[in-house]
């Protein structure tokens, strides 16, 4: 679903085979009357993700 804020898009990453990865600060995404905060992302098949996480640790 389309939530009323999202990422900035001029922030975004794009990772290896193109894939964007939505991140950045949060801006009116123009849906102001939505229900939901923040975009949802659904996920029906998990054969068709593959998880994958970047992790930073400060000593």
């Amino acid at each position: 679903g389309v939530g009323r804020k999202t990422t900035d898009e001029s922030e975004h990453l794009t990772w290896r085979d193109g894939v964007k990865v939505p991140c950045g600060k949060l801006v009116p995404s123009g849906n102001e009357h939505g229900p939901l905060e923040y975009n949802e992302f659904a996920v029906y098949d998990p054969k068709q993700v593959r998880p994958s996480y970047q992790t930073r640790r400060q000593r």
